[in-house]
């Protein structure tokens, strides 16, 4: 039964779409894909292909009409039980994660055309870990449509196949031979690749944590493998590490470093393994190039300037920042100024930066003005806190809220200006001066004033 032929009735309840909508306008008919070797060029993109939605590199297996069909009769028929009795499935990345950490989950179903991101690494990581079998084979369209939903659904967690005990069956059965397939396909063209010296093919499983194919192509050509991992990069520079590192694959870092890679090598962007690293969040590949590099990498800045702990503190990941910071590395100011700008600020990173930094007391009035714009009472209090704790005097403190920018504003105008009243108490608190008057246009205008009108606007509310 070709994909491109499905029909799904919706659920009564959606009066505002169709009752009748036909699946796949964006999936084409794979069933022209016969070939397992053609179909791993098609899904890893080495071969060009006139439609508009192609399967990722991350679906890992030789997807069939067969298995399409298998899925489709699998959702309808849970879906159908799950509105009349005891919930059978689950939605969402969110929902599918929680239930596959709890041990819940009895199969996975993702699309074919979800973003690649963080979230998704961590969930077939975590399916891996737990030998949760892992479904593709619809997009996301297909998906919601399916099982009635007005959004797109990415991914569908199946917690109890009661009902179609024996489809369920049948799919995991397949789903383990298409995997098979899939990976004796891709280990033969990537050895073929190995043979004519190109290594396009490397990049691509090195980023989505492929290791088995790589492990197989490796025992069968050992010596042009290791030219490969040393000397072939992409069209940007990168090679094979930088590309696992970016996609967060400590278990396929672990085998490039076991093969003698590269761990100095850069792109053209002069970004590190440590930068890639802390770039896709994993503390795991952030841990393993650190025991194994010298100490002068982890200063190494790329050709914006930015350091690993700017890749860190940009990548919003509290762990790598704190993982970095556990090396000795010390914050300089303008790694908490980025973490300030940030929105919303992270408040334990920004105490993790704080409690390992030690800045000149020249900077301390930047920081008060930088917690100030960015709305974060946590963080002001946080930092007056550090203040106290290092010893900074009441006076000296009151003297640093009441202090001018370089504009001729002070903190609590600021504060008072953009109508953040629990960050003017706790400047007032410290000593911050109400009576302070600035004239941003034509007339002055002070705290006072400021704080009064907010005050007002309140009360009308």
């Amino acid at each position: 039964m070709p994909v491109s032929s499905l029909q799904i009735n919706f659920a009564p309840q959606q009066k505002t779409r169709p009752q009748l909508v036909k699946l796949a306008p964006e999936l084409p008919d794979i069933s022209y894909i016969e070939a397992p070797h053609e179909f791993v060029r098609y899904s890893l993109r080495l071969t060009r292909h006139d439609t508009h939605c192609v399967p990722l590199a991350y679906c890992s297996q030789h997807l069939t009409n067969q298995s399409t069909a298998l899925l489709h009769l699998l959702l309808t028929s849970l879906h159908r039980y799950s509105q009349r009795g005891k919930k059978r499935l689950v939605c969402g990345l969110r929902e599918s994660l929680r239930h596959l950490r709890a041990g819940r989950v009895r199969l996975l179903v993702m699309a074919v055309d979800v973003e690649w991101s963080v979230d998704w690494r961590e969930m077939l990581a975590e399916a891996h870990r737990l030998s949760v079998p892992v479904v593709f084979g619809l997009n996301k369209l297909q998906l919601s449509a399916l099982l009635g939903r007005p959004g797109l659904q990415s991914v569908v967690a199946i917690i109890n196949p009661d009902g179609a005990y024996q489809t369920y069956q049948e799919l995991v059965a397949f789903s383990l031979d298409a995997t098979r397939i899939w990976q004796n396909a891709a280990t033969d063209v990537f050895i073929q690749e190995i043979k004519e010296g190109r290594g396009d093919m490397l990049h691509v499983l090195a980023y989505h944590g492929h290791l088995q194919v790589m492990q197989k192509a490796r025992e069968s050509e050992p010596e042009k493998f290791a030219k490969i991992i040393a000397y072939v990069s992409s069209s940007s520079g990168s090679s094979p590490i930088l590309y696992a590192c970016g996609g967060g694959q400590p278990r396929v870092v672990e085998f490039l470093i076991e093969n003698k890679a590269d761990l100095s090598s850069r792109d053209f962007a002069m970004r590190t393994c440590l930068h890639h690293s802390a770039l896709s969040s994993s503390v795991e590949c952030v841990q393993l190039i650190m025991d194994r590099c010298d100490a002068s990498m982890w200063m190494l800045r790329d050709s914006c300037g930015h350091d690993v702990l700017h890749s860190a503190i940009m990548a919003g990941s509290e762990k790598v920042v704190e993982a970095v910071l556990r090396s000795g590395i010390k914050p300089a100011l303008d790694h908490i100024l980025l973490e300030l700008s940030r929105s919303p600020p992270g408040l334990n990173t920004f105490k993790l930066l704080i409690s390992h930094s030690d800045p000149p007391p020249d900077d301390y009035h930047q920081l008060i003005f930088a917690c100030v714009k960015a709305g974060s009472l946590d963080c002001l209090r946080s930092l007056t806190s550090w203040f106290q704790g290092a010893k900074v005097s009441k006076d000296r403190l009151s003297m640093l809220i009441n202090d001018h920018s370089q504009d001729g504003r002070s903190a609590l105008w600021w504060a008072a200006y953009l109508g953040n009243i629990g960050i003017a108490r706790e400047l007032i608190a410290h000593g911050g001066d109400t009576s302070f008057t600035f004239n941003p246009h034509s007339e002055p205008v002070s705290v006072d004033s400021l704080l009064e009108k907010w005050k007002r606007t309140a009360r009308n509310e």
